[in-house]
């Protein structure tokens, strides 16, 4: 599926950019991929809609202080 494709794209540019690995990978209610991360204090969650945006959360003592939401998209294959 294309939100499959989005994530492994967006998986391989976060570990090309020296970005931890997430500590799950769940999917949501509604076809979408999230990308969740823990460390001490810290939550951040990369949330990828079948409709190709997503949404990056970080959260320090459970309060958010970023968020942002991004337009992904694939190269198709020939």
């Amino acid at each position: 599926s294309e939100t499959i494709r989005r994530a492994i794209e967006l998986a391989n540019w976060l570990r090309l950019d020296g970005c931890p690995a997430p500590t799950r990978v769940v999917t949501d209610a509604h076809a979408g991929i999230v990308f969740e991360r823990e460390a001490g204090s810290v939550f951040e969650s990369i949330r990828i809609s079948a409709d190709g945006t997503a949404e990056h959360c970080v959260f320090e003592h459970c309060r958010l202080v970023v968020r942002q939401f991004w337009t992904l998209s694939t190269v198709e294959s020939e």
